[in-house]
């Protein structure tokens, strides 16, 4: 018995350990914009239906890459600190299709849901580009956090 405990105990040792001592997180959102979804794609994907504008997409997407405080993009309370780095935002899109990945030294609860959701409605022009300056001030508060179902964990890096 006691021997499984601290089996038990030295994974979760590792998992910590690597958990905080990543350097580097990449994650990719996929979302189906085609009129009709592959059988294959709909429990793994989302579901749009409508093609977002990528063009402000990007440009929403510069102004979120650098070294910014982002605790308006994060549902949890202040356990640590909220100052993260994006270093790059790729959105790829066909007429199928959209891919949009974030590669950041680390990620606040929920952070990379509340930006895709955010560059999302601004896609679809439910909002404009400003509003990621007036998010970061506190003068608007992000989207609702996109679909779970789409978003993978695509890299570590330690």
């Amino acid at each position: 018995f006691y021997q499984v405990l601290l089996l038990f105990r030295g994974i979760i040792d590792i998992f910590v350990f690597l958990q905080l001592n990543a350097k580097r997180k990449v994650y990719v959102y996929r979302m189906i914009t085609g009129a009709v979804p592959s059988v294959f794609d709909r429990k793994y994907a989302y579901l749009c239906f409508r093609h977002p504008d990528k063009e402000l997409m990007d440009e929403a997407a510069d102004l979120l890459i650098g070294k910014h405080d982002f605790r308006n993009f994060t549902s949890a309370g202040k356990s640590k600190s909220t100052v993260k780095e994006i270093y790059n935002i790729e959105i790829y899109a066909d007429p199928e299709e959209m891919q949009i990945t974030i590669e950041a030294n680390d990620f606040l609860h929920n952070m990379q849901r509340l930006i895709i959701g955010t560059l999302i409605d601004i896609g679809l022009e439910k909002r404009p580009v400003s509003d990621i300056r007036a998010i970061f001030r506190g003068e608007e508060s992000a989207s609702l956090p996109c679909d779970p179902k789409g978003m993978y964990l695509q890299e570590i890096q330690y």
